[in-house]
């Protein structure tokens, strides 16, 4: 079976669902049972795996989803302009290049890649020079 299911009946205080095996919801009703959660109950375990329980109201949450918003330009540089005033008043940094200026050394690059490393010019490995 591959079906989730969730049946409320009126004036009852809990949910059955059905989950089908290999999904996170059916993992987390048995543990749910096996930690002792009031009101959750195994009814069933079927043979392909799925399972049956009922769990309290209160663990049910419905939500309706998030609706986007669309900004206009000058609304979205005035959002970027008071982020930025507020991560300068806590002292954050702000540009991407004052991440190194607290490192406790000076990052030396002077033959980085050069003759000091033994590395060969890539025109001799390559051998344009012929």
């Amino acid at each position: 079976m591959d079906e989730f299911d969730m049946n409320w009946l009126r004036g009852r205080d809990y949910i059955e669902v059905t989950f089908p095996a290999r999904t996170k919801e059916k993992s987390l009703l048995l543990k749910m049972a096996e930690e002792g959660v009031e009101g959750v109950v195994i009814t069933a375990q079927n043979k392909d795996g799925s399972v049956v329980g009922h769990v309290p109201l209160g663990c049910v949450l419905f939500r309706r989803p998030r609706k986007k918003v669309e900004q206009s330009p000058e609304h979205r540089a005035k959002s970027i302009a008071s982020l930025t005033t507020a991560r300068e008043a806590k002292g954050a940094k702000t540009d991407e290049n004052e991440a190194n200026d607290d490192l406790p050394f000076e990052p030396e690059m002077d033959g980085f890649l050069g003759d000091d490393y033994g590395m060969a010019d890539a025109t001799e490995v390559i051998g344009w020079n012929e």
